[in-house]
């Protein structure tokens, strides 16, 4: 038995498209919520100029980790179990308008966003620059097994893993923002191998989840590979040649119900069934 554990920081500059976007206008609906004391179904909504683009004055963000987990060999046989939490902070976001406004009225604006009025206290525009104003908060558990044996006519490896999210935030201004995600990632591999030849076949699986407006649910998923490894092939060595068929059922991905064009982005795979050759010659 191994008891494990890890902390770790970290930080990522901001990118070039983020420092330096060009500047854009576009005038969306939105409602002031400087003269509107209700409740924001009721707020009469106008358009306003707003104008975005990126930010030189942006700071490095910044993620935290830390993990507990054990390791158990039992012969053949290795289990081992991991708890995760992962923190990112101060990383950089565009917020949207309405909220903008809202965060106008608390007097919570992030520096560098601001609501121009004129005197008699009008929306002029919207100044929306990116800014250091996302967080992410994920913990989760990751479970794993592999076991290896012998048979008469094959070497054999099962693997097989479970990744279960326990809580996925993100927040932006300090406001969560609605959505949902994958809760389970199952993947499981089987390689048999014999001489020169090995053949791998990987199952892995996501569970369905709602759509950003939980107005409908992304469905389940599952998907198969097939791959197999010659390796000195035709009695040529440092000859390999590798081939098989990706997304075997050629699934498509699932998508949104209440809007078809809108894919899953989280799964391994959103292509059609794939049919691949390699070869591969060292000398």
């Amino acid at each position: 038995m191994t008891l494990r554990g890890s902390w770790d920081r970290g930080s990522r500059a901001p990118s070039l498209y983020e420092l330096h976007l060009r500047g854009s206008d576009d005038f969306p609906y939105v409602c002031d919520r400087e003269s509107h004391v209700g409740a924001l179904a009721t707020c009469p909504v106008e358009q306003f100029q707003r104008v975005s683009g990126g930010n030189p004055h942006l700071e490095p963000d910044h993620a935290e980790g830390v993990s507990l987990g054990v390791v158990l060999g039992l012969g053949p046989l290795t289990l081992s179990a991991d708890w995760f939490r992962i923190a990112l902070s101060d990383v950089p976001v565009q917020l949207l308008p309405q909220s903008i406004m809202d965060l106008e009225a608390r007097d919570a604006l992030p520096s560098g966003v601001a609501v121009v009025r004129s005197q008699e206290g009008r929306v002029e525009r919207i100044v929306s620059p990116i800014v250091n104003s996302g967080e992410t908060d994920a913990a989760g558990v990751d479970v794993q097994a592999r076991v290896g044996w012998t048979t008469a006519w094959a070497d054999l490896e099962l693997d097989a893993g479970w990744l279960h999210r326990t809580r996925r935030e993100t927040r932006v201004a300090g406001e969560r923002q609605p959505g949902d995600h994958p809760r389970d990632h199952v993947h499981g591999s089987l390689r048999m191998s014999q001489g020169d030849l090995t053949v791998n076949w990987r199952v892995y699986a996501v569970s369905g989840y709602w759509n950003a407006r939980r107005t409908g649910r992304f469905g389940g998923w599952v998907g198969q590979d097939l791959a197999i490894r010659w390796r000195d092939a035709f009695g040529l060595g440092g000859f390999d040649l590798t081939g098989g068929v990706l997304n075997i059922g050629d699934r498509d991905p699932s998508v949104d119900p209440t809007d078809p064009d809108a894919q899953d982005v989280n799964l391994d795979s959103g292509r059609g069934r794939t049919i691949f050759l390699t070869a591969a010659r060292t000398w």
